[in-house]
């Protein structure tokens, strides 16, 4: 068995054009990953001409990685050839004889801007160069379009190379299991509906149909909606069965009390069973998840992205919110991002999906509202049967207690059902059927007052519970109905 630490990788390029680059990358393979990283900047004085001193340790290396951009670099008198070019024939001759385990090469895609004092303008230069990259095709090359996506693909690739080499996986990975469907024994109350009581979700088919749909084209969504309306039940009992039985895996967090660290934090627990502290940036984690992970991609939500206005440093706000802009760019088809927040806050968050956008028109957002009568009259029935409660209903009553849903939801600003109201009256229906032998009839709804005594009947019985002997919660209470989603 293999030990990360033992691990030699040679890093090869040109040195002028992608110094900073190299630097990054350096810190990141020793840094993180703790591998002996073989570069020029620490070869230090030999005898050995500098082709022969590089060529001698592409051989003393397990891994190549290769980063080429529009410079051919020093070219070798007796070979014709730039040092960077020997390194790869060399490399190319220790993995045939089994002394590398693999070669990593990167091109600077050709689409991309690059200073012209960074390019070649000899035309011997310029030949060399065609010929390098002609080789490197001849691998499986990934083109990178600057620092950050490279640091990404090398982080990626690496920790993949590293497992497969090891054999067994640097950070063992967390099984993850969707809850199966289970019937409910006693409603659900003012709490999110869970994803093993998805089956209980109403009326967001077409949701979770919308937000897939725009995943096939921006790769971080918003979703945003009141307070109460239900963004949380919709993640979890809609959103996240319907991803992981397309074969996703899901990463969920909120950004807490320090919002980059949290959700860092939050990552690892989801996703590694055992992890030694983590110093490295979101994104890099994000790779190495990619890389780990045997689903086809990987979904992180950001549930109450609001929780970032109430940071303990503005610094972890700044760090989180470049990371996702960074994540947004690189457009990486194994990484989509779902941030949810309340609507009541767009004024105070707008700015951010601005910075992240790079655009004044933001990230693409889905809007959620209220629940179609209809749809949320069947949630009943299937509910109330589910409790095994005989709802004997008149169509006609039936009529009544539907519009006064709607009235209720109407003072909520909204013209369908306001899901909390749903939630309060599933439970007014189960409480009074125990009274009389399992059954509900319009009678028990004209005795309790209509749709304000079972709103209000069920705000007491919550300040009851909290002992509010002062009637001091009853105001924050209808304020913040709902706040659990």
């Amino acid at each position: 068995m293999g030990n990360i630490t033992q691990t030699r990788i040679f890093l090869s390029s040109t040195y002028t054009d992608l110094s900073a680059i190299r630097a990054m990358v350096s810190q990141w393979l020793i840094g993180v990953f703790g591998t002996d990283l073989i570069i020029m900047e620490t070869f230090g004085s030999e005898a050995a001409p500098p082709d022969v001193n590089s060529v001698r340790r592409v051989r003393d290396c397990d891994l190549f990685v290769g980063i080429y951009a529009h410079r051919y670099g020093t070219v070798n008198q007796a070979t014709g050839k730039s040092i960077v070019e020997l390194e790869l024939d060399e490399a190319e001759r220790a993995f045939s004889s089994g002394v590398l385990s693999d070669i990593l090469l990167y091109i600077v895609d050709d689409t991309m801007p690059w200073p012209n004092e960074h390019k070649e303008t000899n035309q011997i230069a310029k030949t060399g160069l065609r010929r390098l990259k002609q080789k490197a095709l001849q691998h499986t090359v990934t083109l990178f379009k600057g620092g950050d996506d490279l640091l990404f693909f090398i982080s990626r690739d690496v920790y993949k190379r590293l497992a497969e080499r090891i054999g067994i996986s640097p950070s063992k990975i967390r099984p993850s299991m969707l809850p199966s469907p289970r019937t409910i024994h006693q409603p659900v109350g003012m709490e999110f509906i869970t994803s093993e009581n998805r089956y209980y979700l109403v009326g967001r088919e077409q949701t979770v149909k919308e937000m897939l749909t725009r995943f096939d084209d921006d790769y971080i969504i918003l979703l945003l909606g009141d307070s109460g309306v239900g963004k949380t039940s919709l993640i979890h009992a809609g959103l996240i069965p319907e991803v992981v039985n397309r074969g996703w895996r899901v990463i969920y967090t909120r950004p807490l009390g320090y919002p980059c660290t949290d959700i860092i934090r939050q990552i690892q627990a989801s996703v590694f069973e055992v992890r030694p502290s983590y110093r490295g940036s979101l994104l890099h984690l994000l790779a190495e998840v990619s890389a780990a992970i045997t689903e086809e991609k990987a979904l992180l939500i950001i549930d109450q992205f609001e929780d970032i206005l109430l940071t303990r440093e503005d610094r972890e706000v700044s760090n989180l919110t470049s990371q996702l802009r960074i994540i947004r760019e690189l457009a990486i088809p194994s990484v989509h991002v779902l941030i949810c927040y309340r609507s009541d806050l767009e004024g105070r968050l707008g700015t951010y999906w601005q910075e992240i956008s790079g655009s004044p028109h933001g990230l693409s957002r889905v809007y959620l509202s209220g629940i179609d009568i209809d749809e949320a009259w069947r949630g009943v029935v299937k509910t109330t049967q589910d409790l095994s409660v005989n709802l004997k209903l008149r169509p006609y009553e039936e009529r009544r207690i539907k519009n006064d849903l709607i009235a209720s939801g109407r003072v909520m600003g909204l013209s369908t059902v306001y899901p909390p109201y749903l939630q309060m009256l599933v439970d007014h229906i189960w409480s009074s059927s125990k009274k009389s032998n399992g059954t509900y009839t319009f009678k028990h709804y004209q005795e309790s007052g209509g749709m304000d005594g079972v709103l209000g009947g069920y705000l007491s019985r919550l300040l009851e519970y909290a002992q509010d002997t002062e009637g001091d919660a009853r105001l924050c209470l209808f304020h913040l109905l709902g706040a659990t989603e």
